[in-house]
């Protein structure tokens, strides 16, 4: 037996109308057709970038792709001391090995490393955590602001996602949106809901009490250099 389900779509496209949006021309909007040309389009916008660079993302890579990005991120902050720069990920994914691998340099690790060989170049890296552990969730926001523009995409940094050095990749969408109100509205989310209230940096040595920010628990993080 089917059930016909009916709305009001008049009282619906009330709503929609009563939403508030941003206005967004579509010719300031870029869709990139291959992971190749949205990785190299992001590492040219980064090297460019005159204000800021954000990152939210599952996981940056320790691979090639994600030394690429933050081998940029760090010349870019460099040539601009002034350029305002933050990476999130997951926090308990930059934690653990690449499934599959018992043991080894974690992300966290590596990040460390990098903050030690570019030790005058601050390029802080943010561990989100989402939840108790990676199975009950994770940070999985993924975007990228550089100046006004932003780079959307399910891809996290990584071989798998960018088509680097790798015959086989994850598909994903690319596009590139230049929007200042955009923009805004994104690093606004990012600097008042994520930085301020579950943000721990994992390229130093000092411990942090942090209270989740979905679940109204506190606990103590020791994070490795």
């Amino acid at each position: 037996m089917i059930i016909p389900i009916y709305f009001n779509q008049k009282k619906y496209q009330k709503y929609l109308i009563e939403l508030p949006k941003i206005k967004q021309f579509s010719k300031n909007i870029r869709t990139i057709y291959n992971s190749q040309d949205f990785f190299n389009l992001l590492i040219k916008k980064i090297s460019e970038a005159k204000k800021l660079i954000y990152l939210a993302v599952l996981y940056l890579e320790k691979d090639q792709s994600g030394l690429q990005i933050l081998k940029t991120i760090y010349q870019a902050k460099k040539n601009n001391p002034n350029l305002e720069v933050a990476i999130l990920v997951d926090w308990y994914r930059a934690h653990r090995t690449i499934l599959g691998k018992k043991q080894g340099i974690t992300n966290a690790d590596w990040y460390s490393d990098m903050a030690t060989i570019y030790k005058n170049i601050n390029v802080p890296i943010y561990g989100i955590p989402v939840n108790l552990n990676e199975a009950l969730g994770v940070l999985h926001l993924k975007g990228f602001i550089v100046d006004n523009y932003v780079f959307y995409s399910g891809a996290s940094i990584s071989n798998a996602y960018l088509n680097q050095f790798n015959k086989k990749c994850r598909h994903d969408r690319y596009q590139m949106i230049c929007n200042d109100a955009l923009a805004n509205s994104m690093l606004n989310f990012i600097q008042s809901k994520l930085l301020i209230e579950s943000s721990m940096l994992l390229n130093n040595y000092k411990p942090y009490k942090k209270k989740n920010f979905l679940l109204d628990v506190t606990r103590e993080y020791y994070v490795k250099n």
